[in-house]
């Protein structure tokens, strides 16, 4: 009996053990004997292009927007403004597409969008990205979206939240 419950045991293990692949149709399979015991096989997928699940993987990365105004100078009465620079006057949003499907990308400003004479604003706020389909992984279609500031703030206040920008990924229809 413990022989039997033994062998069952062993079976059991065997079979959990074991790989299973399936695919939709594989109409031949060539391994090659190999020393280092690394085998490549090719498995061709025969399903339509319908008939595949589309995977969305979209990564945004968004650069530092906290803008700066450093006052330089005092204020000048003809220009109604402190003399001053900005750290930098805008800012990037990359947007990179490792789906296997096509995604529409738009971007928005909303809230504030100028307030103590600084404005905000976007440049390429919409576009499509081509699926992933045929790329490597560091070369997946990607773009910027641009966060731009204009003008010199009217306060020495310079401290003020300006806007919210909103990303919006879609599918292609």
């Amino acid at each position: 009996m413990k022989k039997l419950l033994a062998l069952l045991l062993v079976a059991i293990l065997a079979l959990s053990l074991s790989l299973f692949a399936f695919a939709d149709t594989i109409t031949s399979l060539d391994v090659p004997a190999t020393e280092t015991g690394n085998v490549n096989v090719t498995v061709t997928d025969t399903r339509s292009p319908e008939e595949i699940p589309v995977t969305y993987n979209v990564v945004v990365e968004w650069e530092d927007l906290n803008f700066t105004y450093t006052i330089t100078g005092d204020w000048d009465p003809e220009a109604h403004k402190y003399e001053g620079d900005w750290n930098k006057t805008f800012a990037n949003i990359t947007v990179t597409n490792h789906s296997n499907a096509d995604v529409k990308v738009d971007a928005e400003l909303s809230g504030d969008v100028t307030k103590n004479s600084v404005t905000a604003s976007l440049s390429n706020d919409s576009f499509t990205l081509d699926s992933a389909v045929g790329t490597t992984y560091g070369d997946a279609p990607n773009q910027n979206i641009t966060v731009n500031i204009d003008g010199n703030p009217d306060t020495t206040n310079t401290t003020f939240e300006l806007a919210t920008v909103t990303v919006t990924i879609s599918k292609v229809d």
